[in-house]
């Protein structure tokens, strides 16, 4: 090993396993129609199957309705958080089922983030 520094991680190998975007891509390839159909098979989800869409405020800009070409940009930066409050019966789990199904659309295009 001589003078190089050697961190434990990378002895024990831990780095093989840190983020690959190819890695994941094949992943979600292989993957996308099974969790999508498990997805849709959850009972609360088929209970709100039917999308009715509600305003939301992202970034401070009035939307009438959600679609991924507005959430695209913000999924695009490493780390992304998404708050989704409103008063009791308002539709929030409704909302956050739509941007789940909108992450997993058939059209890669279309998905909310490119991994």
């Amino acid at each position: 090993m001589g003078s190089a520094p050697v961190r434990p991680k990378e002895l024990l190998l831990f780095s093989f396993f840190y983020f690959q975007p190819r890695l994941l891509d094949g992943w979600v390839a292989a993957q996308i129609e099974s969790v999508t159909a498990e997805f849709n098979n959850i009972e609360i989800v088929g209970d709100r199957s039917t999308y009715i869409p509600v305003p939301v405020i992202l970034d401070g800009q009035n939307l009438a309705n959600i679609c991924s070409q507005n959430l695209q940009s913000l999924f695009a930066k490493e780390r992304a958080c998404l708050l989704i409050y409103g008063e009791g019966s308002s539709g929030k789990t409704s909302l956050a089922f739509q941007i789940a199904k909108l992450a997993m659309n058939t059209d890669k295009n279309q998905r909310l983030c490119q991994h």
